[in-house]
């Protein structure tokens, strides 16, 4: 990044003093100058100036060697002015500026005619006049730009010189802001010019790639970013992609550098030795707030907004290999509810000053959040316990001179309180374990803190239940529906939703898991915001389940051999066998299930036969259609991810006896008053408390929902039986119970069943 950018601005400058040298013409034929022109005449003006440029802008050179080649510039214009003649009245043309070129200023490097039509072409663009011709007054103006560069240049070289020699905060915080004058005062420059023609692609792309072989960079970047950056540059002025209209040039230039500058203090941020905890993110939401600058004025171009319409080509052009044509399409399509909906523009079709500042402000109080966090573990263990956090937590505060610190400070307190202990430190991955659930880590803390202002601004937006608590909304399905809505598109891009569910049938099954099976689920007709943290959590630590579970299944392990992939999934992913997917995953318990030790614990007890039914239960409760034999993918993958974390959590949850297995007390006591509500919609509005225990029992005891019948008969049983739920009853509740089939449209009467016949899938 830093050399494309140190590059870039070094061409902007020896295209600008091209053009102040081009002015000079064709040697009068009367004068001798051999001696007045660049004694030794084996180099030029500009021979040296790739070399210099890289030395200016690592910090690595001092003001009198920069100076001289615009020492050299200025002499050399001002004698040709006084003393030799053009071929045109009054001025130079494109032959006249050749020789000069090739004799004077460049003389070491081949230089094409096109690249001397180019530098005609934005001399026109930027100081008017003919294309064919530069006058003797725009010389004048060339000298003045040329003061310019060197002035605004001399004056950024100490700052060049300070992030060399100590690349601290501040000092790249400095560079970046003296960029931002740098591009401010020479755009003022340019807009006082009169300006002409747009410079055409065709012109100037040849002299870019010309101007980077010429001083040793790399000509193939055009190729590669070409598109990409001219589109961008229409979402930065306005105007098409084909040309740089004059008018354009000052605000290119300005935002250019700011940009710039910003971009090179985010690479040089990796140097820095930052003092303390947490500086480096504030040293983050300190570019941010640069950056938000410069598109608030970028906007104010355009007038109130900025139209998505734009974003459309840069979207299609943007470097990465991991953007294919359907992530491309994908987000183009979402990028509009979620600028105008999510955050907030006020503007359809238009990215708004409003949409910036609530995308800022989302990031710098997650940021700050986390500085404080930061700031707090210095004093504390690895993972301690909450009561020790909140002790360390509650110093920090009294130390806290504002009353945003305060608040900040007490809502991450109010957190660690409302959460159980879910991460270690250093972890992705939640663990579910007792102990751990004591524990308040840092990475917990920032986790879940991140996850809560995220479900928190989501909420704010969509929802539409009830208030519970500081003006926070709860959410129904049909607001999460519309939430996946929004998102469709690039959720269906990245694979995470199956093309044939519809919203609201993924929106009803997200409701039931996060309303069900969350550490705090409570079951009821609303999924609060406590529930929405914790599921986005879980979601976020199962994908990184996930993506480890499939992408070592298929690599040579110590304990087995890859599974090849032998075709695609559903959704068009590598798969690989079924059988081999087995085998692999429920063979090595200890590597998959190293965040669920009690799911190890209990499969080393079980015997062959309880183990295949615990495994027959989790593919069941996994893949479209159950069990089968269809080629197993990443798709499939995040269901056997994302089961054992509530499988998991329940059991933590409930089984107060720790014997990991809830025994008929647990259940009727503890889980099922979380489940009431969910069975009361499957039993088509059922009240009774017996029947809908029977329900719950059934389908713990039996892996299937009963019919009419069975139920009463059943009923009638469970005060003399025994029931117990182990992991494999449970993954069948889940199943059943997380299915995205509206259950309330079940019809109970006579004999039919209770449930319909699903195929759950997470």
């Amino acid at each position: 990044m830093l050399s494309n950018f140190r590059f870039g601005t070094a061409a902007s400058s020896l295209a600008l003093l091209l053009l102040t040298a081009s002015a000079c013409g064709q040697l009068d034929p009367k004068k001798d100058t051999s001696k007045t022109l660049m004694p030794g005449n084996d180099i030029g003006c500009f021979d040296k100036l790739g070399d210099r440029a890289s030395r200016y802008f690592k910090g690595d050179i001092e003001a009198a060697e920069w100076e001289d080649t615009f020492d050299c510039v200025n002499d050399q214009v001002t004698f040709f002015k006084k003393y030799v003649r053009g071929n045109v009245p009054d001025g130079y043309n494109q032959a006249d500026i050749a020789s000069l070129v090739r004799r004077f200023l460049i003389v070491n490097r081949p230089i094409s005619d096109q690249f001397i039509a180019s530098i005609f072409d934005l001399k026109a663009s930027v100081f008017g006049g003919s294309g064919t011709v530069i006058t003797t007054t725009q010389i004048d103006q060339f000298l003045k730009m040329s003061e310019v560069l060197r002035k605004e240049s001399l004056a950024l070289l100490p700052a060049l010189q300070n992030r060399k020699r100590s690349p601290s905060s501040e000092n790249l915080l400095r560079l970046s802001d003296g960029l931002g004058v740098f591009g401010a005062r020479l755009a003022t420059f340019i807009q006082s010019q009169p300006g002409g023609p747009a410079v055409m692609k065709e012109s100037f792309l040849p002299f870019v790639k010309e101007l980077l072989t010429m001083h040793g960079g790399d000509s193939t970047l055009v190729d590669k970013y070409g598109d990409f950056v001219r589109n961008l540059k229409v979402v930065l002025t306005g105007g098409d992609a084909e040309s740089i209209e004059s008018k354009n040039w000052p605000v290119l230039v300005q935002e250019g550098a700011t940009l710039g500058g910003l971009l090179l203090a985010l690479r040089d941020m990796e140097e820095v030795a930052f003092a303390s905890p947490g500086d480096k993110d504030l040293f983050n939401v300190q570019v941010m707030k640069r950056a938000q600058l410069v598109l608030n004025r970028v906007i104010l171009q355009h007038g109130d907004s900025i139209s998505l319409d734009a974003f459309d080509p840069v979207i299609d052009t943007l470097p990465g290999d991991g953007f294919n044509l359907e992530k491309r399409a994908a987000l183009k399509k979402d990028l509009r509810p979620i600028v105008f909906k999510l955050l907030k523009g006020g503007v359809p079709n238009g990215l708004t000053s409003a949409a910036v500042r609530n995308a800022a402000d989302l990031y710098e109080s997650g940021m700050r959040s986390q500085v404080h966090l930061k700031r707090i573990y210095q004093t504390l263990p690895k993972d301690p316990s909450l009561e020790k956090f909140e002790a360390a937590a509650r110093k920090y505060l009294f130390s806290a001179s504002f009353s945003r610190d305060r608040e900040e400070v007490n809502r991450l307190i109010e957190i660690s309180k409302s959460y159980v202990g879910l991460f270690a430190e250093d972890s992705p991955q939640m663990q579910f374990t007792n102990a751990m659930r004591e524990t308040r880590s840092q990475n917990h803390m920032i986790r879940m803190s991140w996850a809560k202002l995220g479900i928190e601004y989501a909420f704010s937006v969509y929802a539409t239940g009830p208030e519970v608590g500081s003006g926070v909304k709860s959410a129904r399905k049909e607001d999460l529906a519309e939430l996946t809505t929004d998102f469709l598109h690039i959720l269906r891009a990245l694979k995470l939703a199956h093309p044939k569910l519809s919203p609201m049938d993924m929106a009803i099954k997200r409701f039931r898991e996060g309303n069900l099976f969350m550490p705090n689920s409570n079951g009821d007709a609303y999924f609060d915001p406590v529930e929405g943290t914790y599921y986005l959590a879980f979601l976020i630590s199962s994908s990184s389940f996930s993506g480890n579970i499939f992408k070592s299944v298929t690599e040579n392990h110590e304990n087995w051999s890859a599974c090849p992939i032998v075709g695609v999934d559903e959704l068009g992913q590598e798969a690989v066998t079924a059988k081999c997917f087995r085998d692999v995953y429920f063979s090595n318990p200890e590597y998959f299930w190293s965040k669920f030790p009690g799911l190890q614990v209990a499969y080393a007890k079980m015997t062959n036969e309880e183990k295949l039914a615990l495994a027959n239960s989790m593919e069941i409760a996994s893949r479209t259609g159950g069990k089968n034999e269809n080629p197993i993918g990443p798709f499939d993958v995040d269901s056997f991810a994302a089961l054992p974390h509530y499988v998991e959590d329940m059991v933590v949850r409930f089984d107060g006896n720790r014997n990991e297995v809830l025994d008929k007390a647990e259940i009727l006591k503890d889980a099922y008053p979380i489940f009431k509500e969910t069975l009361s919609k499957a039993a088509h509005g059922q009240k009774s408390d017996i029947l809908l225990k029977g329900i719950l029992t059934y389908i713990i005891k039996f892996g299937v929902a009963p019919s009419t019948g069975k139920l009463l008969l059943w009923v009638a049983r469970l005060p003399f039986t025994d029931v117990k739920a182990d992991r494999a009853s449970l993954y069948n509740v889940v199943a059943i119970l997380s299915s995205p089939i509206d259950l309330s449209a079940v019809q109970v009467s006579g004999m039919g069943d209770l449930f319909p016949s699903v195929t759950p899938k997470h």
